[in-house]
């Protein structure tokens, strides 16, 4: 797989290298920041709107919420505009090298093959390898994010975020159990409706 993607892949993104790890770099940043935003709303929530809460420190909080923001817009901007850059530059420079491919082939290759087969590997094809790109990033920032969130539960209520762990799976099992005999019930419903 690491063989494909060093000799196969690498050379239409390596122009593009220095935008894809500031991408990388973002999504560490926007993680860190989704953490601290979750953290600030609970202390508004928490010491913000209480008895022993001035306004100042209102002010100080909301302040705080609105410069984390101020800061995770544009992260968040350069972010999926450098993803998106790259992943168009990539996919238009296969696109070409099809073409150009496509372009030293004989005519015997065209009276053999179907019009449509040339089209779909020309658009449909690299459309899938750009939307693949693009979701490998994805699988980097959303566990980053998870990680941060997870850190962070675990740093202020550890015995809570254990409980929760051990509850969860049932819930999940009693969930999809639920809602298979939900969906069945359901089906069997509009079945009954059409006799």
């Amino acid at each position: 797989m690491w063989h494909l993607l060093k000799n196969y892949l690498y050379p239409y993104i390596h122009p593009y290298r220095y935008r894809v790890f500031c991408a990388i770099i973002l999504s560490f940043i926007l993680a860190s920041l989704g953490a601290a935003n979750v953290r600030l709303i609970q202390l508004i929530f928490d010491e913000g709107i209480s008895a022993n809460s001035n306004f100042n420190d209102i002010l100080k909080l909301a302040g705080l919420l609105l410069g984390i923001n101020l800061i995770n817009f544009p992260c968040r901007f350069f972010h999926f505009y450098w993803i998106r850059f790259v992943v168009l530059k990539a996919t238009c420079a296969i696109q070409e090298d099809l073409f150009k491919k496509i372009q030293k082939m004989p005519v015997s290759y065209f009276t053999q093959s179907k019009q449509g087969n040339i089209i779909s590997i020309l658009v449909n094809d690299t459309h899938i390898f750009s939307s693949g790109f693009r979701a490998s990033i994805d699988l980097l920032r959303e566990p980053l994010k998870a990680m941060a969130f997870l850190g962070m539960a675990f740093y202020y209520d550890w015995q809570l975020t254990f409980v929760i762990f051990v509850v969860a799976p049932f819930l999940v099992a009693i969930f999809g159990v639920s809602g298979k005999k939900l969906k069945i019930t359901k089906v069997m419903f509009s079945v009954s409706m059409l006799n």
